[in-house]
């Protein structure tokens, strides 16, 4: 079984990669690209288990979500308790204000013992490296269509993957500018999109905004909907084999350096294969920042199609 690094682990590689005492004094950018080469990250690790999305059914059921992960750079945060799976998209997570102001969202990331420090934020503004999904499932073992039973073709079963980012709003207004208002927020679903995040940089919260712009934003928080595609969109993670009613096995890796155009040849075998054309450039790795936890959620659609869930891991790694 290979090394999983936890924070901790990365911290001491760096610190001898540094420190003169051990015989090298590397520049931190060589020793950002030695560590990444050896793809020496800290990860987390969200699982489900047992859950059936069925098609013709209400959006809910027909739209299941199978996880959440833990806040990008969560890891190791103390007595900070982050679960693995809510049952709501839209619920607050609790406990936010310790988590986010530890990954320094809200204020300025918790100082560390200079000696022997344990923790640390995210490197960099896009610090995701790899998220990698296992997934055990299979459809209902038949299907009216024609054309490719066997197959990933015409596959009305398979998984996605979305994006919720914590944002923040006043909970206290205060007009006096030195005195710093009161934060309430929430993780909120970005993807899959919400008609009015559309254009939404969550790299501009929180934001302190004139009398009245916090009843109006929770207002909006409440309404909003997620966008959940009909048909199997060309960003799915995976399809499950068309009318095979036996669990299969996927493992799919998404990295940061991935660069796959969706008009490669590469593409094509990868949709051969029951991935989306449109997910080998590493785009959702990327767009990941500090606090943001990946979805994963389970579809089916048409009456008699069942995307059966036996078990679903999806581990995140980002670089320190």
């Amino acid at each position: 079984m290979s090394h999983l690094p936890t924070i901790a682990d990365v911290l001491k590689v760096r610190d001898i990669l540094r420190n003169p005492i051990h015989g090298s004094y590397l520049p931190l950018e060589i020793i950002d690209l030695i560590i990444d080469h050896a793809s020496y990250w800290p990860h987390t690790t969200a699982e489900a288990h047992s859950l059936v999305a069925r098609g013709g059914a209400p959006e809910s059921a027909s739209n299941t979500l199978c996880l959440r992960t833990w806040p990008l750079g969560a890891q190791e945060l103390d007595d900070v308790m982050i679960p693995n799976r809510l049952d709501t998209i839209d619920s607050k997570w609790w406990d936010w204000r310790s988590w986010a102001a530890k990954l320094g969202l809200t204020t300025k990331a918790s100082d560390q013992k200079k000696d022997k420090p344990t923790w640390v934020p995210p490197r960099g503004t896009h610090p995701c490296r790899k998220i990698v999904f296992e997934l055990e499932s299979h459809d209902q073992g038949w299907s009216g269509e024609r054309i490719g039973k066997g197959t990933y073709d015409n596959s009305y079963t398979w998984f996605d993957a979305g994006i919720e980012t914590a944002i923040f709003w006043p909970s206290v207004l205060t007009k006096q500018e030195d005195t710093p208002a009161e934060l309430d927020g929430r993780l909120q679903t970005v993807g899959p999109s919400i008609p009015w995040l559309t254009g939404y940089d969550p790299t501009k919260s929180p934001c302190y905004s004139p009398e009245g712009y916090a009843v109006h934003y929770e207002r909006q928080l409440a309404e909003s909907e997620p966008l959940h595609p009909f048909l199997p969109p060309l960003t799915r993670v995976q399809s499950n084999l068309h009318a095979h009613g036996k669990t299969k096995a996927h493992t799919v890796t998404w990295s940061y350096t991935d660069c796959i155009g969706a008009d490669c040849p590469e593409a094509d075998e990868a949709a051969a294969m029951g991935r989306g054309k449109e997910t080998l450039d590493g785009a959702f790795v990327r767009r990941l920042r500090t606090g943001d936890c990946v979805t994963l959620w389970a579809r089916a659609r048409f009456p008699g199609w069942r995307n059966t869930v036996e078990n679903a891991k999806v581990q995140v790694y980002w670089a320190v």
